[in-house]
């Protein structure tokens, strides 16, 4: 679909978000997307049909997660049912 998503981060502050933001490489544009649920950086995302997969990393705190699937925290975002 040559759709790009670029999810959480810090922003200039060095604030944590949960932005989400998807980039169509056709027009050229950026487009807001839902926020993810947990505000988080350094946090792995992957991508199967028509779903992302984002795995917890770093919160304000420190790192949250392992490679366990016992202590990892995921959520799912559904592409297609996205308001936005």
């Amino acid at each position: 679909k040559g759709i790009l998503y670029l999810s959480g981060g810090k922003n200039g502050g060095g604030i944590t978000v949960n932005n989400l933001f998807s980039y169509d490489s056709n027009t050229k544009n950026w487009t807001v997307k839902t926020l993810i649920p947990p505000k988080i950086f350094s946090h792995w995302v992957f991508g199967k049909n028509d779903r992302l997969y984002f795995m917890e990393g770093y919160k304000n705190s420190g790192f949250q997660a392992s490679l366990s699937y016992e202590s990892s925290l995921m959520w799912s975002y559904d592409i297609n049912s996205d308001p936005k």
